[in-house]
C-alpha cells in the first residue's frame, strides 16, 4: 500500500500505547512510500505487546 499516511499509521498504533511519532519512508524523487517506517511511542512500558501483536496479525490476514 503506498497510498498510506503518517497520520493512518499513527492512528493504528494509537491503539496500544501513546504515540510520539511516526514517519514512513518515501523515495524522494517520486514521493511513492518504500513499505516501511518508524513508530515511536511516548512510554515504551505503556505499549500493551500483547495487543500490538494481536492488532499486527490481524491486519495481515486477506480477508481484513
Amino acid at each position: 500500500i503506498t497510498d498510506v499516511s503518517e497520520d493512518v499509521v499513527r492512528n493504528f498504533f494509537a491503539q496500544v500505547g501513546e504515540v510520539k511519532s511516526a514517519r514512513l519512508i518515501r523515495d524522494k524523487v517520486s514521493n511513492v512510500g518504500k513499505g516501511f517506517g518508524y513508530v515511536a511511542f511516548a512510554v515504551c512500558r505503556s505499549v500493551q505487546y500483547d495487543h500490538l501483536f494481536a492488532l499486527l496479525a490481524a491486519s495481515e490476514r486477506p480477508d481484513s
